[in-house]
């Protein structure tokens, strides 16, 4: 994997996810409200769809920094789907000192 450049959140990226995660929900309360009495599991389907989206947008978008050995590194969108999170901290395990600790999220800056 090539070296990641990653740099703290800033307001506006707060405000994107705010964003992205509203209209997402908007969209499943839409789709529940036009859909769901008739068709609940195409509902379900559609909230499945919304969820692995935002999963892979946040694996895609974000990294982390290994306070013990200041690895730079990316987890996958199922790592990131299955660890714990805490809103801008996630318990990951780092690959190169094989140590789990809560780390702080930080955005990927597209070269």
């Amino acid at each position: 994997m090539p070296d990641l450049e990653l740099r703290p959140p800033r307001p506006a990226d707060w405000l994107r996810t705010a964003a992205l995660i509203a209209a997402l929900c908007l969209a499943i309360v839409g789709l529940g409200f036009w859909l769901g009495r008739s068709f609940p599991a195409l509902t379900l389907a559609g909230v499945v769809v919304a969820l692995a989206l935002l999963v892979r947008w946040r694996a895609a978008t974000t990294g982390y920094r290994c306070p013990d050995c200041s690895h730079e590194f990316a987890i996958s969108a199922w790592a990131d789907f299955l660890s714990l999170n805490m809103l801008t901290m996630k318990y990951v395990k780092c690959p190169s000192c094989k140590r789990r600790t809560w780390m702080q999220a930080l955005i990927r800056v597209k070269s």
